[in-house]
């Protein structure tokens, strides 16, 4: 089951597609922009490939940004 946070986390890279999008907007996207721990977005990121059963369906710099890899 895909909670709304990470549904709304893979929507948004999937919307933006072969573009960056970076850690802060998905931050401010689900609504941590005030949070301390920016480590919630990797988590979420980890659920996703978990759920979804591909590691590889989403690209990461660390600490930095995401990106659809399709």
């Amino acid at each position: 089951m895909i909670w709304k946070n990470e549904f709304d986390i893979l929507k948004k890279i999937i919307e933006e597609s072969w573009k960056i999008v970076y850690r802060q907007e998905l931050m401010d996207l689900i609504g941590y922009s005030e949070y301390l721990f920016d480590r919630t977005i990797d988590t979420h990121i980890k659920n996703i490939r978990k759920k979804i059963k591909n590691k590889d369906i989403i690209l990461t710099v660390r600490g930095e940004w995401y990106r659809l890899n399709n």
